[in-house]
């Protein structure tokens, strides 16, 4: 039986395949029955969402203004950005009958609604009188800037991050249900902005995420072939992996305009962009009950195409804060660093030197963290450094703690490869929490 299912599977079409591959490899998020607060089940609706609505507020509120030279110059563009837009109307860029009907194939056939109770399904059946329709209301929308009020309003619904159906609100991941014609019109204006990021080039190489032609794949393969070469020489490769916490519900407004200047983005884009994310607003919403509307006064909506995007365009530099002696690599907000040691260090002193380069790799991101508001997440096994091919008698702390900003958990996990006679070829794990 499982021969004749592998048999079936199209061996030339790969999304095909991993279409089919993925039903084995879901996970199941069960519906949440009720919040834990203060070691106390909620089950009312009402309370629940009340609950959801006062951590997503307090998520959602604004960046602390430190008055930092950073914050200082992003206030600044602000304003001047506020008043070159009011005194000169940007060109706005052409949206076609074409560009629609290629958007709405795009789309995934989902049942989901937003607030006007459209789904990506009922779109997708649309007569082409429709579409004629569709292209006129959005060309005027570009041209004068305007988007209806009520695109600007997410439908917040909760997932569980566990497997568990009572959960504590910190273990729970929102998913706004926008609008299904603002999505489309995401997907329109999306074409004009990759258009000019890949015109303008400021991505770097070594991110992967969300970019045409590129995938996970390029970057797995890259941190293999380095960690090969490690093992080829008998030596020692070492591995950090970053997470910043909720990613996309950190981004800071002003800073993505400061950066979107120094890029010289046309004001065009620049505009849109701003009438999209500012003035958000969401509810949430359990069993049937909603809560009250709350602002969002920052992060991208998730479920957007265009919020990704804006993630990577933002952090477009983050690169360029650590030194360029290690390989580094990116997808969207995943960031690993591979560290190989350099053939004049003796073995001796091998250790020390690793040591001594993530730390300050550490110290390197944890500024860039602060300064561009993307906080990194220590409470969980994301900041975590890796050593291959080390002797099981070398398994000792090769990091000092990061005093009050990390805590060296002591525990070591190794992963014996058998691939050698002495079992040297080993996996060693240091977590950050």
């Amino acid at each position: 039986m499982w021969t004749e299912y592998c048999r079936n599977f199209n061996s030339c079409d790969v999304k095909q395949f991993w279409r089919k591959s993925k039903r084995h490899f879901s996970s199941y998020s069960p519906s949440i029955e009720g919040i834990l607060q203060n070691g106390v089940s909620i089950t009312s609706s009402t309370e629940m969402c009340d609950i959801a609505m006062k951590f997503y507020m307090e998520q959602f509120s604004e960046h602390e203004n430190n008055q930092s030279l950073i914050e200082l110059e992003a206030d600044k563009v602000d304003q001047e950005l506020n008043q070159e837009l009011q005194r000169v109307q940007p060109e706005n860029f052409h949206i076609t009958f074409h560009d629609i009907k290629k958007s709405i194939s795009s789309l995934k056939k989902k049942y989901s609604t937003g607030l006007n109770g459209v789904s990506n399904r009922i779109i997708k059946l649309l007569p082409s009188n429709h579409l004629a329709f569709i292209t006129t209301s959005f060309n005027y929308m570009a041209q004068h800037l305007q988007y209806p009020k009520h695109w600007h309003t997410a439908k917040m619904i909760l997932l569980s991050k566990s497997k568990s159906s009572i959960v504590d609100v910190n273990d729970t991941r929102p998913i706004s249900l926008l609008p299904c014609f603002s999505k489309l019109y995401e997907k329109v204006f999306l074409v004009h902005f990759q258009k000019w990021i890949s015109d303008a080039g400021m991505l770097p190489e070594e991110q992967t995420g969300f970019r045409s032609g590129d995938n996970m794949f390029t970057r797995i393969v890259s941190i293999i072939d380095r960690i090969g070469q490690g093992l080829t020489t008998n030596t020692a490769t070492a591995a950090l992996f970053i997470d910043f916490k909720t990613a996309f519900n950190q981004m800071w407004f002003k800073g993505l305009w400061v950066t979107l200047k120094r890029l010289n983005c046309p004001n065009c884009i620049m505009a849109w962009l701003r009438n999209y994310v500012t003035k958000r607003s969401a509810f949430i919403e359990i069993k049937g009950e909603r809560s009250n509307c709350f602002f969002l006064f920052k992060g991208v909506p998730q479920g957007s195409c265009i919020g990704p995007v804006l993630f990577i365009v933002f952090h477009y530099d983050i690169l360029t804060s650590i030194s360029n002696l290690h390989f580094k690599h990116l997808f969207a907000d995943d960031l690993a660093i591979v560290l190989s040691p350099s053939a004049h260090w003796s073995s001796k002193m091998l250790m020390s030197h690793l040591s001594e380069q993530i730390t300050q790799v550490i110290e390197d991101i944890y500024c860039y963290s602060i300064t561009w508001k993307q906080p990194i997440n220590f409470k969980e096994d994301i900041d975590g450094e890796t050593l291959f091919n080390l002797p099981q008698s070398m398994m000792y702390e090769i990091i000092k703690t990061m005093k009050d900003r990390v805590r060296f958990l002591t525990e070591h996990r190794a992963l014996f490869h058998g691939t050698s006679q002495n079992n040297s070829d080993q996996l060693l794990s240091n977590n950050y929490l």
